[in-house]
């Protein structure tokens, strides 16, 4: 580990970044996670599995947008989507089946 000299307003920044992170996964989040999520969002990393996405605006976004390079990486979020509310829905349906078993 190394220790890194950053201005107070630029550590208020990255405090709330890591607090915004953490309130979204619900999980403890270092910020040395934090910096490294900016660096890649900062790079345009493809991989947004490790990433929250604002759902919302990638679905307003998904028919207009023109690159294939773009296009792919919404429909593979759109589908990751599909995909977690499918299992929310089997989950809760698993579950009130075992309750009304009971």
């Amino acid at each position: 580990m190394s220790t890194v000299q950053v201005e107070d307003r630029v550590k208020k920044k990255l405090f709330s970044f890591a607090a915004k992170l953490q309130a979204e996964s619900g999980r403890k989040v270092s910020l040395s996670e934090a910096i490294d999520r900016l660096i890649d969002l900062q790079q345009g990393s493809g991989d947004n599995k490790n990433y929250d996405v604002d759902n919302s605006k990638l679905l307003s976004l998904f028919g207009i947008i023109r690159g294939k390079g773009e296009s792919k990486i919404a429909q593979k979020t759109l589908q990751e989507l599909r995909q977690g509310e499918e299992k929310a829905i089997e989950e809760k349906y698993s579950r009130a089946t075992r309750k009304s078993r009971s």
